[in-house]
């Protein structure tokens, strides 16, 4: 039986090592506390950042500060490697702590373009901060620090990262520092997110990770590629958000806690999509990284109360530039809310249905041409255009339905008002919109000429008055 067990011994450290990860003896050499500490102006008196951090943070009630994180790190890898890091944090919390709801949304920062993005604060910035979340941006990979460091010499001398082997154990770390930076006790949930790159590296986190670390309550991945579906190991609340670019027939592994995975295959979404490449952060990035000057808020909320989705008729989004329309931010707003719930020991996330295919593993369409099954929005169930999510690459398209189609569907104005209506009231019920997204949409639909179309601004940022 000894040379059994030996044996036996043998073959589980050789597995291990070929997936990349030590196991459990990772943890037997743990690091010292990480080290926090401010962060001086250089060339630029504003932290590098795509994505988080355009609009003023002031006139909302929050506090912006950047922050460095300095430890040692440890890999997942056998032998087990240890390196020393100082990595940064970008964190935003109410100015009063009485409006501090607990819960921190922990972004892996997405380095695709070789540089720090965050996606997610792009699309729920609208939702959390007024709700009183707590957003941290960490730059957990090598890819992200070299590009500060040139960016600007001075500000970000400090900088040193030892290599993505490492990047695990400095997002942990990093994530870690947020008790010490918002005052401990206070924060009650960290919540992980990343999007696309970041929610595969997330992925392999919740797998390999977490159960080491035991930092996170909750983990949002999104569009990570819809392949790797098993997560058997998982110990704390998952939803696998899946655009419909990365949608897959593959079925989630049955080993999956039934009671911690949800899989969410929001049809008729883009990788990127429209709300994210025409908005005011966008058209103002070179002024961002040049000089720092903010959006005023209320600038910002126009944006995204008049952006469109699909109801104006031809525009921007038949081409590349402008992308689908259909709003996967009210999607990512859910899934906050619901993980928060979740992890609170409330109620789990909804389950929806998956996407529909055919024999061939491809995803069924209506008429015309939008996606059949999977998690519906209001907009495609009560279509107004054709959004596809695989033309023009990451971005999609929205093709408006033609006039006589939308008579067809929507004799009056008010019978498509009152389908949206319904459809709406349906996914607050879901439990995969909010409330108060499925009130801006239903005044968008309200404001649109259904059946006709309706020419107006392609951003709608001075609809509506100044």
């Amino acid at each position: 039986m000894a040379h059994r067990r030996v044996r036996v011994g043998v073959v589980v450290a050789l597995v291990a090592g070929l997936l990349g990860f030590a196991g459990p003896d990772a943890a037997r050499a743990e690091p010292a506390p990480p080290r926090v500490s401010s962060v001086r102006p250089g060339l630029h008196d504003f932290p590098f950042t795509l994505g988080c951090c355009y609009y003023d943070f002031g006139e909302i009630g929050y506090t912006l500060r950047e922050y460095f994180v300095s430890g040692t790190a440890k890999t997942y890898t056998t032998p087990v490697r240890t390196a020393p890091f100082t990595t940064r944090i970008v964190v935003a919390l109410p100015k009063d702590p009485s409006r501090f709801n607990g819960t921190v949304l922990a972004e892996w920062e997405n380095v695709t373009a070789q540089a720090p993005a965050q996606p997610g604060m792009v699309w729920m910035h609208h939702y959390m901060l007024p709700r009183g979340f707590g957003y941290m941006a960490v730059s957990a990979q090598a890819a992200g620090v070299n590009l500060m460091r040139i960016w600007d010499p001075i500000r970000y001398e400090k900088l040193a990262h030892p290599g993505d082997d490492f990047s695990f154990d400095i997002y942990s770390q990093s994530v870690a520092a947020i008790r010490t930076v918002s005052g401990g006790e206070s924060t009650k949930q960290l919540i992980g997110y990343g999007q696309s790159q970041s929610a595969g590296r997330l992925n392999s986190y919740a797998t390999g990770v977490q159960n080491d670390a035991k930092v996170l309550n909750g983990l949002i991945i999104q569009a990570d590629g819809g392949n790797r579906k098993s997560f058997p190991n998982l110990t704390i609340p998952l939803i696998q958000l899946e655009t419909e670019d990365a949608i897959v027939a593959t079925a989630p592994d049955q080993r999956n806690p039934k009671d911690l995975y949800r899989l969410w295959e929001v049809v008729g979404t883009a990788h990127i999509g429209n709300e994210e490449t025409q908005s005011p952060g966008t058209f103002t990035l070179p002024l961002a990284l040049t000089i720092g000057t903010p959006i005023p808020w209320d600038l910002d909320r126009r944006f995204w109360e008049h952006s469109h989705y699909g109801e104006e008729g031809p525009g921007l989004g038949l081409t590349c530039v402008g992308g689908t329309e259909m709003p996967v931010r009210y999607v990512l707003d859910a899934a906050l809310e619901a993980m928060r719930t979740w992890i609170a020991g409330g109620p789990a996330a909804a389950q929806p249905p998956r996407a529909k295919f055919d024999a061939f593993g491809a995803i069924q369409r209506d008429r015309f041409g939008n996606a059949l099954g999977g998690l519906r929005l209001p907009p495609i169930d009560v279509p107004v255009a054709t959004y596809s999510a695989t033309t023009c690459d990451l971005l999609g398209s929205t093709t408006p339905l033609l006039p006589t189609q939308l008579l067809e569907l929507y004799p009056t104005h008010e019978s498509y008002v009152a389908k949206m209506q319904g459809a709406t009231d349906r996914a607050v019920r879901q439990g995969i919109m909010v409330q108060a997204d499925a009130d801006q949409l239903m005044r968008k639909v309200r404001r649109s000429t259904i059946p006709i179309w309706r020419p107006s601004t392609q951003f709608g940022l001075f609809e509506g008055g100044i």
